[in-house]
């Protein structure tokens, strides 16, 4: 069956039936697991996308399984990042879930799929993942469960990370980030678990992998996507020490490098453990090179930052057009300010979204000290759900004309009102 399916369609493009036949199965996670894994890695996630289509059908007795049937495949999927507006299998998995949990009107019920889940789900990452999805941690939780018992729950969480073996370890998806979590709850106990599992090659590669990121930008009227990996190296030196990580990545050898991924993250250790760490204001470094097209800016550079989640403001659906023709429109506005010295002029300013294109209005300008409001309108959109993203992009110049690197963010919605805001 695996065979018929991977060869009797191209890519990802799946029939209804097979989304249809894992939401019936979604009563038995094992059965629900048993059929998704007959699927390619890139089928996987594209019958998850489409689930969301089925949630208003979504049996809220049947959420601890389908959760921790989509929870245990979550292993098999991508740990890249496709494009700058992809943001990975993470917000994939923890997106379906939480349209299950909100099935669950009951805090008290929703509680209990979740402990429920939880028992079901393999990997200690993706027991992470559920927790943050459906806890308080800031910018990321979506309040589903009470405070209490998403500590409690962290807290058991982190007692078996710390007692796991090496085996087990090696084959988690976030290790590092485990780890790192699990610090800000038992201390350095966690730093020295980590010391001491991580001379063990595999867990080692694991480590580094897991944190692995990719930075990406686009210069105006560029094709190509410039990319430069990195790794959280600062993180690591505290959790590692410089020792340790330069042993085992000068000893490590090919026998351990399972895929490129692999590669990538030792070849950018290596890359570090040289000096030769990134730039702090890379994209500059790209922008002021001739292929760029963009002039170097001035001695004394204009700078845009976005402001805080809390700047964010969401406004009623409103009518606005003619008297003809009146339009529902969603508004959300948000703030910029210039950090820099001089007056910025905004230009072209653009924003996609997860939710469709919208219409962007921006102040010409912006004095130095001083902030801005940019207004997003999505017309005939009644709402916006958690994790939906918005990413902006605002090229300016200096008075003079000279083009600077263009403002990036993007913010990720987490009802009620709050979005999570971050400089790409």
């Amino acid at each position: 069956m695996t065979y018929y399916r991977e060869h009797s369609r191209p890519g990802t493009v799946l029939p209804t039936d097979a989304v249809v036949e894992v939401m019936q199965a979604s009563r038995d996670h094992e059965e629900m697991e048993r059929i998704l894994t007959t699927f390619t890695p890139a089928q996987i996630e594209d019958i998850l996308v489409r689930l969301e289509d089925y949630q208003e059908q979504f049996d809220p007795a049947s959420a601890a399984s389908f959760i921790a049937g989509i929870y245990n495949v979550f292993p098999l999927l991508r740990e890249e990042r496709r494009g700058m507006l992809d943001f990975g299998a993470d917000i994939v998995i923890g997106r379906l879930a939480l349209r299950m949990i909100e099935r669950i009107e009951s805090e008290d019920q929703r509680l209990h799929a979740v402990e429920a889940a939880l028992r079901m789900i393999e990997q200690l990452s993706s027991r992470l993942n559920l927790l943050e999805t459906m806890g308080h941690q800031p910018n990321v939780g979506s309040k589903q469960i009470p405070a209490d018992s998403e500590k409690e729950l962290r807290s058991a969480l982190f007692a078996e990370l710390l007692q796991a073996a090496p085996d087990r370890l090696a084959d988690e998806r976030s290790l590092f980030w485990l780890f790192y979590w699990a610090e800000k709850v038992v201390g350095d106990a966690a730093k020295a678990r980590l010391r001491e599992v991580a001379l063990d090659d595999r867990v080692f590669v694991r480590v580094l992998r897991s944190c692995l990121d990719v930075r990406m930008r686009q210069s105006i009227g560029q094709v190509a996507v410039a990319r430069e990996y990195t790794l959280p190296w600062d993180e690591l030196l505290a959790f590692l020490g410089a020792d340790l990580l330069k042993s085992q990545v000068s000893r490590i050898g090919q026998d351990e490098i399972v895929d490129e991924r692999d590669r990538l993250a030792l070849e950018t250790a290596r890359r570090y453990i040289t000096g030769e760490l990134p730039s702090p204001d890379w994209r500059r470094d790209l922008d002021a090179s001739p292929r760029s097209g963009i002039a170097p800016g001035p001695a004394v550079t204009p700078m845009l930052m976005p402001l805080g989640s809390d700047t964010w403001i969401i406004h009623p659906v409103e009518d606005r057009g003619s008297a003809g023709q009146q339009l529902p429109v969603l508004a959300v506005t948000c703030g910029v300010t210039n950090a820099g010295d001089v007056t910025v002029e905004l230009h072209d300013v653009v924003a996609t979204a997860t939710v469709g294109t919208p219409e962007v209005t921006a102040p010409p300008a912006i004095p130095s000290g001083e902030s801005g409001t940019i207004e997003i309108a999505f017309r005939f959109l009644p709402a916006l759900v958690h994790g939906e993203r918005i990413e902006v992009t605002v090229p300016y110049r200096t008075p003079t004309g000279v083009e600077q690197e263009p403002l990036r963010f993007e913010g990720r919605y987490l009802p009620p009102g709050r979005w999570a805001v971050n400089r790409l």
